[in-house]
């Protein structure tokens, strides 16, 4: 239907090619201002926006969110906690 998105066939790059402009735009941006240590900025920049976004998706669940990361728990509460970053817990 119409409605939906059109689904990105295999070797449809341009998701990817957007997301290579920005991140040759943002690396640019951080060569020219002389940043140093540009690897662990750039992977705290991308675990800032990656980790909440995949524990949404688990719904909070740590463990779940882990396995789809990739690393275990401790290391993802470790992540988490160097971000500065955490987790309410609600009960409904």
């Amino acid at each position: 239907p119409e409605f939906l998105p059109p689904l990105h066939k295999a070797g449809d790059v341009s998701g990817d090619a957007t997301l290579s402009v920005d991140l040759e735009r943002y690396i640019d941006a951080r060569l020219a201002l002389g940043a140093e240590d540009l690897y662990a900025e750039a992977v705290r920049r991308l675990e800032r926006i990656l980790l909440p976004r995949v524990l949404r998706h688990t719904n909070g669940n740590q463990l779940r969110a882990a396995k789809l990361l990739g690393i275990t728990r401790g290391s993802l509460r470790t992540k988490l906690r160097e971000l500065g970053l955490r987790i309410d817990h609600t009960i409904v």
